[in-house]
């Protein structure tokens, strides 16, 4: 979680990345209906978010293709728990290269206003 790595005053106001077509499920006894993309090192101790451009509007598609908007809206929820789910495939191309750039198999990700972005990781995961 990100408790441990930020406070609730860092998060308020903040642009994040949230997956929102996650299935829900009970966190801490409350229903959570996405998950918020951060990038981490090996061992998890470095945690940061992943931010779209300040311009971003709120709700922006993100893409790894020039053409966010051609890309359909999934109309299934993602269960990220259950055997045949897609999550661990996209997860395993979810990475920050070595510029900083957070990336989907290799290819950067952005919303219709520019890339998104990581304050220091490199080299690091995604998920």
């Amino acid at each position: 979680g990100l408790r441990a790595h930020y406070t609730r005053e860092q998060l308020l106001g903040k642009k994040v990345i949230v997956f929102a077509n996650l299935k829900p499920s009970k966190l801490r006894g409350i229903e959570s209906n996405g998950m918020v993309l951060c990038g981490s090192d090996a061992s998890h101790t470095t945690v940061e978010l992943i931010e779209p451009p300040q311009d971003a509007r709120l709700g922006s598609r993100v893409s790894h293709d020039e053409d966010v908007a051609k890309f359909p809206i999934p109309s299934a929820k993602v269960n990220p728990k259950a055997k045949t789910s897609v999550w661990p495939k996209v997860q395993d191309k979810l990475k920050v290269d070595g510029n900083g750039v957070p990336c989907y198999d290799g290819k950067p990700l952005k919303v219709e206003t520019g890339q998104l972005s990581i304050a220091t990781l490199k080299d690091s995961l995604i998920g």
